[in-house]
């Protein structure tokens, strides 16, 4: 394991952003990777599934 290897292990994705995304998924919420939501300036979600709707 390189440096910066270790490095990523203890940063926020891995001991806080990875463990609540498995949490919701334990309780039954569908999870999504929307990290690049935005790419190419269009989302790449219909807006009625982004719980904004009424």
């Amino acid at each position: 394991m390189t440096p910066t290897d270790q490095a990523h292990d203890y940063g926020e994705d891995a001991a806080v952003e990875q463990p609540a995304i498995q949490l919701f998924a334990d309780l039954g919420w569908e999870t999504v990777n929307l990290y690049h939501e935005w790419a190419g300036g269009k989302s790449v979600i219909p807006p009625e599934s982004k719980g904004l709707h009424k």
